[in-house]
Formats: structure tokens, sequence, C-alpha cells
């Protein structure tokens, strides 16, 4: 036990020493920044080393900082991607995912429709090969490797007036609850999406999150995760309520038959 918290605690030395070392290096350099320096620091402290998880006061600062300079949303996105791009330590790793999580769920619409377009062009770039590289492959990567398929997937998905998950794609239609016959080809488009969302979610094991060596972060991780997953289920549920209402006996089902035929193999599978 003793040998274990001496390595843990060089281990927080060193991490500790890396995150002073790369905010004196981007103090230095502040003039490649274009004025952005304040984002980049937040970014480095919000993903430190240390167990603990991301400080609230952090992640407002980002925010502050963005809404006062709209564009400055891809360098943003740039400094994320390059944090997670280098980063060889999965703790770092799996913070920067929380952070583009939180960012997700806390900016406002504006901010989230330009960080969604940033990761569409590329700027936001969500990679966490290197970790794998050094660590091999065991529980915590498990998690990391899922949490990551998740945000992913999750990028392609904005928060509506409502309060409630869309897909991006169908963001400028009708609200998802206003089913009508204009909306069944929302209906017909957003479900399948529905499908894949869940499908990441349960993708996740309780066992991966447990057995993380940074399972506080991962529990923040999964809390969000989960929140998100209920409504999105609410979403598919009363899509296929609509379908069900709508179509005709004449109708072509083999669409639904298709979505359901798949959700109940999923189910059986788990």
């Amino acid at each position: 036990m003793g040998v274990v918290d001496i390595q843990g605690k060089l281990k927080l030395a060193i991490g500790s020493m890396k995150d002073h070392a790369s905010i004196g290096k981007a103090l230095m350099n502040h003039h490649q920044y274009d004025g952005f320096t304040s984002i980049n620091i937040a970014v480095l402290r919000a993903t430190g080393h240390d167990n603990g998880t991301i400080d609230d006061k952090y992640m407002h600062e980002i925010l502050f900082l963005v809404s006062n300079s709209p564009n400055s949303i891809p360098f943003l996105a740039e400094r994320i991607s390059r944090r997670l791009a280098k980063t060889k330590d999965s703790l770092v790793a799996l913070k920067t995912l929380v952070l583009i999580h939180r960012l997700l769920r806390g900016g406002n619409r504006s901010f989230e429709k330009e960080l969604c377009k940033a990761h569409v062009s590329g700027h936001l770039q969500i990679s966490t090969r290197p970790c794998f590289t050094k660590n091999g492959y065991d529980r915590s990567l498990r998690f990391l490797q899922k949490y990551a398929s998740y945000i992913e997937e999750r990028m392609s998905w904005l928060i509506n007036q409502a309060g409630k998950l869309e897909p991006a794609s169908v963001s400028k239609g009708l609200e998802f609850r206003s089913y009508d016959e204009k909306s069944i080809d929302m209906v017909f488009r957003t479900l399948p999406k529905c499908q894949v969302l869940l499908d990441k979610v349960l993708e996740f094991s309780s066992n991966d999150m447990l057995g993380s060596d940074h399972s506080l972060v991962a529990q923040v991780a999964m809390s969000n995760t989960l929140r998100e997953s209920f409504q999105v289920y609410v979403t598919f549920s009363e899509g296929i309520a609509a379908l069900n209402g709508h179509l005709k006996p004449t109708s072509d089902f083999k669409p639904i038959q298709r979505i359901i035929t798949s959700k109940g193999k999923e189910g059986r599978e788990n």
C-alpha cells in the first residue's frame, strides 16, 4: 500500500510540474495566440493532472471569455484538440472530454452551434489515441474510449429552445413534440439518430466506470451522459408513438419495423 501511495504522489507531483510548465509556456508565447492567452490557460487549468473534477470557475471563465470574443471559438476548439492530441495521461484526456461535454451543455445556443461547427470543420478533433499507445488497455481506457465515442456522436446534437436534445440536422425544423402530417418526415430522420446515441450509451459498463482509476471524473461524465440519454429515450418513444398514431394501415411500416427489430435484438444481447 505504501508503494502505491508513493507512486500516486509522485505521479501527481510530476503532473503538477507539467501543468505549471504548460501554463508558463503559454504566458511566454502569448503573442502567438492573438490575444486569446487567457482562454488557453483556462483550458490547461481545467484539464490539469490533479485528481479532482473540473472546477466550475474554469468552465465559467472559458464561457465568459468566449462570449466577449465570439471569433475565438475556433481557437478554443484547436486548444482543446491540442490538449487531447498531445497528452498521454488518461485522466487529462478524460477531463478534456468532460470539458467539451460541459461546454456543450453550459453554453448558450449560439456558442453550442459554433462549437459543433468547429467539430465539422476539423478545428475540434476528438482523439484519445496517444493514451492507448502509452498505457496499453485497461478499464480506465475502456471507459475513456467509450466516452470519446459518445462525445463524438453528441457533437451532432443541439439543445433546442425547450431544453431538449435534438439532432443538429433537424434543429431548424418543427419542435419535436408537435407531431402533425408535416413533421412525419422529421420523425423518420430523427429516430435513427436517437438510436445511434442510445446505442453509444448502452456500450458503457458499470465495471468500466467503477474500475477506472479516475472514478470521480468518470462519475461526472456518466451523470451527464445518462441525463441526456433519458431525454433522448423519451424523444425516441414519442416518435414511435407518433408514427403509430399517424400512419395508416396501408402505409409502409418497414422503416419502423427495422428500428423496433434492431432495438429488440439489442435488448436480447444485453
